[in-house]
């Protein structure tokens, strides 16, 4: 009867917005606007492998011993990155063992570097567009 018309239709209506959604491409340039998300080969950017930490120290739960640096130690060392234009694209640099990509606007007009939410890389434009 009526219900089960209805629970077609808003099935179908469910099943055609979804089709509809754009792929991940065209979402990336709809996010980005006239601005093309700058790649950076994030490989070159290694925290170090000491630290001058004399104590060990304790981070998330993690114990990390005299001059072991920890991730967000690791973080810290990395200067922020400088990218043209105002949008960076930062997948972690891992391949397979990064995150999901982040597309991150850039103000060129500021001095503060944006931070990937993943893995804490910070980003700053050299200005222009």
């Amino acid at each position: 009867g009526a219900p089960m018309s209805i629970a077609l239709r808003t099935f179908s209506a469910v099943r055609r917005a979804r089709t509809a959604l754009p792929s991940s491409a065209q979402f990336a340039r709809c996010m980005a606007g006239s601005a093309a998300p700058q790649e950076v080969d994030l490989s070159v950017y290694k925290g170090p492998s000491i630290v001058a930490r004399l104590e060990p120290k304790i981070e998330m739960g993690v114990r990390y011993e005299v001059r072991v640096p920890s991730p967000q130690e690791s973080i810290d060392m990395i200067p922020p990155i400088v990218v043209s234009g105002t949008l960076a694209k930062c997948d972690g640099g891992g391949g397979a063992l990064g995150h999901p990509v982040e597309f991150i606007r850039l103000d060129p007009r500021s001095d503060e570097p944006a931070v990937c939410k993943y893995c804490g890389l910070r980003f700053i434009s050299a200005g222009g567009h």
